[in-house]
């Protein structure tokens, strides 16, 4: 929270000359403000946490909340060529934001740093106290940087999460290896090809890196800090002086938001996590395998099969838990955290969130108990540094020395609690007990909560202890929404009916409704509808727009993608909210919207 909170007044504070001294011509293009902000946000936290931490936290929310929605019936462009109701509502969302900051920050992989600062600084300068355009930021970007960036516009007026396929051939005799490189669109046809930066690199036999050599001219690729610009719907590249066994690492530093298809072997991916001289890789490689895994068991679950894991794809933790955790705890805490649900389920033609919370569930208690002396070892090697950072004089305000260190236990504490043994859940209550610092005490009370026999005194204490701090109660109403219970939706009307919950307060409204329930994504979308009908009393006593905007798009946003059966049951929720009295028709288009 205090690193969300830094980056918060860092982001406001950017609206100084991001928004301020040179403002938006057009609601259509509030990503010229919130995009290009939100770069910034990313860069400031890749300075806090460092660059291959910061960067997995990016990737990890566009994945498990843009790509979704760029799957889902309110997906929009960067640039719409219009926009429904308030602009408030329909333009502030993960795509403006999140990922017109992807965009943006495209620009500067493509050109370099140096260069892309030399086009901003021409743009606050060419626009100061003017109001500004998206056309007028590229434009100065590409004067910047003496870069052409008219074919990459396009990103901003097309919808939907593009594939970037690579399919790689080795040849031993003349020792070059043949990549093409096919994209596609999103949704739809390709209407014009995107322009994005393919960032890539050879990882040899042992780990060592090679120079990027092309046959014939290099064009407008930047090999030395290889970058390769796509701009064709399919490219064909053939490296010379590629030793035999080198596999090539694509997409380093996730250099575009695009769904990247290569037919990596198990053992390719488990030498990208050891040797990978590119942090993000080394996490990619690590989130593959576990993915593929997945994948794997999500087909099992659905054949009623036994979900056994692979002895192969455990073993390859062996790694992370050892010599990574010792090198960089940081990077080997987020290789731990495998892949969500929300994640999962964009592989499949029609979600299903019960197989993908079965297979996450197998693969991780199949983690636990493969390592679970492991898991108690680092945990109390990490408590006790986090304490000791913890008591350092000239720790910051925010000590990220101890936050790191608080991240590393925590996650082995997560483990251990797949474990579910006496000994396991009384390390669990001993932290929420003995916690000095809320960050524990919240972590281990989110764990309790999904252990039936100690959620509700858990919760209870919890509440007594902070009921007079509403930021932390509404952390509270989070943990109550999203626990893993079939009797959740229960839970929820109960609290929802309460006279501690105020449906005038936003911050209720989001924490137990949205960020908690609406986003439990099992027991919302459970069989008795009951989940959708709780959604739907909520948005009808809804005086807030804003906010019965954004809770229709994420409980039913999905739609398009949900089996008959439970898209009967939304619309059942969506049209009495088209057809109620007394809601905006700003509310009522949101859900029009959904239903297409």
């Amino acid at each position: 929270d205090l690193i969300h909170i830094a980056t918060t007044v860092e982001h406001e504070y950017g609206h100084t000359w991001r928004g301020d001294l040179v403002t938006v011509r057009s609601w259509h293009e509030i990503a010229l403000k919130e995009g290009f902000q939100s770069l910034m946000d990313n860069l400031f936290s890749e300075t806090l946490l460092g660059a291959t931490v910061g960067r997995i936290r990016d990737v990890r929310l566009i994945r498990m909340v843009q790509f979704p929605k760029d799957a889902g019936a309110t997906a929009h462009a960067i640039w719409p060529e219009q926009y429904e109701g308030d602009p408030s509502s329909s333009m502030y969302t993960v795509t403006t934001y999140d990922k017109g900051a992807e965009v943006i920050g495209m620009v500067r992989t493509i050109v370099g740093a140096e260069k892309f600062r030399a086009g901003t600084d021409k743009y606050f300068k060419d626009f100061f106290g003017k109001a500004a355009t998206i056309d007028d930021l590229v434009n100065c970007l590409e004067a910047g940087s003496g870069v052409n960036l008219q074919q990459f516009k396009n990103w901003f007026t097309q919808v939907g999460t593009p594939e970037c396929e690579v399919i790689g051939n080795y040849d031993e005799n003349a020792q070059t290896f043949s990549l093409q490189v096919t994209q596609r669109p999103g949704r739809g046809d390709m209407k014009d090809p995107l322009h994005f930066p393919l960032n890539m690199g050879f990882v040899g036999a042992n780990g060592e890196d090679f120079p990027l050599e092309l046959q014939g001219d290099a064009g407008n690729h930047d090999l030395k800090r290889g970058v390769l610009n796509i701009t064709r719907e399919t490219e064909d590249f053939v490296f010379k002086n590629v030793p035999k066994g080198a596999i090539p690492s694509l997409l380093r530093g996730f250099s575009a938001p695009v769904k990247l298809k290569y037919n990596y072997s198990h053992e390719d991916l488990l030498r990208l996590m050891r040797y990978d001289s590119d942090g993000f890789n080394r996490y990619e490689a690590g989130y593959r395998i576990a993915k593929q895994e997945l994948m794997r068991l999500i087909d099992l679950f659905k054949k009623g099969e036994s979900m056994a894991v692979n002895s192969g794809v455990l073993d390859s933790y062996e790694g992370v838990l050892g010599d990574l955790m010792t090198v960089d705890p940081a990077l080997a805490s987020e290789m731990l955290v495998i892949p969500d649900e929300s994640e999962l389920v964009q592989d499949m033609e029609i979600y299903d969130y019960d197989a993908a919370k079965a297979a996450r569930d197998a693969l991780r208690e199949a983690i636990a108990r493969k390592f679970r002396d492991r898991f108690v070892g680092l945990y109390d090697k990490f408590d006790i540094l986090s304490k000791e950072a913890e008591e350092k004089k000239d720790a910051e305000a925010i000590n990220l020395e101890a936050i790191q260190n608080r991240r590393v236990k925590n996650v082995c504490l997560s483990y251990l609690c797949e474990v579910r043994g006496e000994a396991e859940v009384d390390l669990i209550k001993k932290q929420f007990v003995e916690a000095r610092n809320l960050n524990d005490e919240y972590t281990a009370l989110a764990l309790l909560a999904d252990i039936p026999a100690e959620r509700e005194a858990a919760l209870e204490a919890f509440y007594k202890k902070w009921q007079h701090e509403e930021l932390v109660i509404n952390r509270w109403l989070i943990i109550n929404g999203s626990m893993d219970d079939v009797a959740v939706v229960r839970r929820v009307r109960a609290l929802v009916e309460s006279p501690l919950f105020d449906i005038g307060k936003p911050g209720h409204v989001y924490n137990l409704v949205i960020f908690g329930f609406a986003r439990n994504y099992v027991h919302l979308h459970n069989k008795l509808g009951d989940g959708y009908e709780l959604v739907g009393d909520v948005v009808m006593k809804l005086g807030n727009t804003d906010v019965a905007c954004r809770l229709i798009e994420t409980a039913f946003g999905n739609f398009p993608k949900m089996d008959k059966e439970r898209q009967g049951l939304m619309k059942k929720q969506l049209d009495r909210i088209i057809e109620a009295g007394g809601l905006s028709d700003d509310t009522k288009k949101r859900a029009k919207k959904v239903l297409g």
